[in-house]
């Protein structure tokens, strides 16, 4: 009883969750977002985005990999490159540099999920502004 217990407030914070970012990410269905790790796929699927990753495949990008990013941003209004703290941001500052945009740094390992969470969907939504 116990373990059903806070599995079930646990499933009912999710579900709020849930709610709570779909409402963050209201009208931004089909935003482009340009992260340097390609963690987020799950989560642009889920909420109607769409993930630009600068490293793939576990490597880092070619020059020319690096000139596509660049013009998909230009070409988006993309001034947001968001980063990982577990990760160089070299890349994703030579990238920030050249569309004249800020990195943000956004950790899907913090262990406080359900915060987290929410945070990274409202620097996602500021993104899009």
């Amino acid at each position: 009883a116990y373990y059903k217990a806070n599995a079930d407030n646990y499933t009912a914070r999710l579900d709020a969750l849930d709610a709570s970012i779909k409402a963050t990410l209201e009208n931004r269905a089909g935003g482009k977002f340009i992260v340097f790790h390609p963690a987020w796929g799950y989560f642009a699927h889920h909420y109607g985005l769409e993930q630009v990753a600068i490293e793939k495949a576990g490597k880092e990008p070619t020059a020319q990999n690096l000139k596509l990013i660049i013009d998909t941003a230009n070409e988006h209004n993309i001034t947001v490159i968001f980063a990982s703290p577990q990760f160089s941001t070299s890349n994703a500052h030579a990238i920030a540099s050249q569309i004249r945009g800020s990195v943000v740094l956004i950790d899907p390992l913090d262990r406080d999920y359900l915060k987290n969470m929410q945070r990274i969907a409202d620097a996602f939504a500021s993104a899009f502004e």
